[in-house]
């Protein structure tokens, strides 16, 4: 790799470019990863609570990244069609994440249940859109839960 200075404008915008585009897919590959250490329940033999604390002390993230990965790899694990959105980067980490704990919150909370078709039709909703726009739709969508989402302690 040259160094970052030698490169022309153009070279490193383009590898810019490509960098962001290898995050997305090694996000989404991560979350295969999580799902699968949560299926054989590995963070329990490792010592850890749950898979948060797992991604807290085990894989060092902070507990917004933990929570948003784990949540967002739930929504993915249930709709699995959101894959090509996640690794394009239409959907947004943080939007998959929000909608997954506005669903959790609503079944908890409102006793309320979203049907496959409808959290599709939701995900298609808050594709492409910013995380204030996302936060704005699910506010409307159920104003007693219009809190901010927030880690676990």
């Amino acid at each position: 790799m040259k160094q970052l200075q030698s490169l022309t404008n153009s070279e490193l915008l383009d590898q810019t470019r490509s960098l962001v585009a290898r995050e997305r897919a090694l996000t989404t590959e991560l979350l295969a990863h999580l799902r699968e250490v949560e299926r054989r329940r590995l963070y329990a033999e490792q010592g850890y609570s749950s898979l948060f604390d797992y991604g807290r002390r085990g894989l060092g993230y902070c507990e917004g990244s933990a929570d948003r990965r784990i949540n967002a790899m739930r929504l993915l694990k249930e709709l699995p069609q959101i894959e090509p959105a996640l690794k394009s980067g239409e959907l947004s980490l943080s939007n998959a994440s929000a909608l997954q704990h506005f669903f959790k919150n609503e079944a908890k909370h409102n006793q309320k249940t979203y049907s496959g078709a409808q959290k599709q039709k939701l995900v298609e909703d808050v594709t492409g859109k910013s995380r204030r726009q996302c936060d704005t739709l699910l506010a409307a969508l159920a104003p007693d839960m219009s809190r901010p989402e927030t880690a676990r302690p």
